[in-house]
């Protein structure tokens, strides 16, 4: 429970960065509701209305999961995004590591590491954008993306299991 307060706070922190071009909601997304009941997965819901799944992982580790009620239209096509962060550092992100998350980006086809800057910390976030009104198999498959790759980089970087 203590770790999910934390990340909560966190996470309220981290998503109150304004986004471009974002629908805002002023309740949670009925669709997310319903296809995480469908998942069987547990959640709760954030102040800014994003639905937080904690989940196993490794080793008897657990990592949050973030899912966006706020969704983003572009061209047309409304978007959402699953997010988990992995780390947070003091102040800014030293080169090294921060090539070394863009160099991990461009090995992935899904997801991208995001460094958000805010009141003297750098939180690092993994984030998936899906369609808005993706199926319950896609909202799983990002849900897995984000929870394995946020994890792996806390285990890495921090050797705690906090986020």
């Amino acid at each position: 429970m203590f770790k999910s307060r934390i990340a909560s706070l966190l996470l309220v922190s981290v998503l109150a960065v304004p986004m471009a071009f974002s629908v805002a909601q002023t309740a949670t997304d009925a669709r997310v509701k319903v296809a995480l009941d469908r998942l069987k997965l547990k959640y709760t819901l954030t102040e800014l209305k994003s639905y937080q799944v904690e989940l196993k992982t490794k080793k008897d580790r657990t990592q949050l999961v973030y899912i966006n009620s706020n969704t983003e239209k572009f061209n047309g096509v409304e978007i959402r995004e699953v997010t988990s962060n992995a780390c947070v550092v003091k102040g800014k992100l030293d080169g090294d590591f921060a090539l070394q998350l863009l160099t991990d980006n461009n090995k992935r086809t899904w997801g991208a590491w995001r460094a958000v800057e805010q009141e003297g910390k750098t939180f690092v976030v993994f984030a998936v954008q899906i369609a808005a009104d993706a199926n319950e198999q896609t909202l799983s498959d990002a849900i897995e993306v984000a929870k394995i790759s946020a994890d792996d980089l806390e285990e890495k970087v921090t050797k705690a299991d906090e986020l």
